[in-house]
């Protein structure tokens, strides 16, 4: 998998199994910063060194939504339009607008992602 897409990974993986070893699968062909979602409610565990959470900056998060039915359409849309899908725009700010990004966000006025800059001078004791 991981060379199919130039040795760095897949962008998403969907799990519709849930088990441990299809987790664990997923998480392994998984770019940095990709993101896995988990759908299926098989059951299991799945265990990894905290230490990589950091360090592959990647998303894992369970779903509970829709039907199978509805989970084929949306996978038909994708298909079907997969050149035409955009993500939402992020745009980068310094850390010093967190509470006013939380206020924008709270009015509904913010689209897309923001990412916050940790931009604050260094001390020097």
């Amino acid at each position: 998998m991981k060379e199919s897409n130039d040795g760095t990974g897949i962008k998403a993986v969907i799990d519709f199994v849930g088990a441990g070893k299809t987790v664990t699968f997923g998480d392994a062909i998984l770019r940095k910063g990709g993101k896995l979602v988990v759908v299926g409610l098989f059951g299991g565990t799945f265990a990894q060194p905290t230490i990589f959470f950091p360090l592959k900056a990647r998303c894992i998060e369970g779903s509970f939504v829709g039907s199978l039915e509805e989970t084929k359409d949306m996978l038909q849309l994708l298909r079907n339009n997969r050149d035409s899908v955009e993500f939402p725009p992020h745009h980068f700010v310094s850390i010093f607008e967190a509470s006013k990004s939380l206020k924008e966000l709270q009015a509904g006025q913010i689209f897309g992602r923001r990412i916050f800059k940790h931009d604050w001078p260094t001390s020097r004791n």
